[in-house]
């Protein structure tokens, strides 16, 4: 099992930002976890998800804000 989070500051801000082009500050978290379910096949589980620091235009008409959740599922199998 492992837990783990990411702090990101990228520097933009509402004067550089516009529809095509804008980054913005965001915190993310995630975990997973490695589980065998028979012998020599693991299945592997991840959850992650990102939180973005919102922010207006310049103009002050249009606000940028997103989210992003990640699902991950995976198998190995040893030979």
């Amino acid at each position: 099992v492992s837990l783990g989070g990411m702090h990101t500051k990228v520097g933009g801000n509402k004067d550089t930002y516009n529809d095509f082009d804008f980054s913005l500050d965001s915190n993310s978290i995630g975990c997973g976890a490695k589980i065998t379910a028979m012998k020599d096949f693991d299945i592997t589980l991840g959850l992650a998800h990102t939180f973005y620091k919102s922010t207006k235009r310049a103009d002050g008409y249009v606000t940028y804000k997103k989210a992003a959740t990640i699902i991950a599922i995976g198998g190995e199998y040893k030979i």
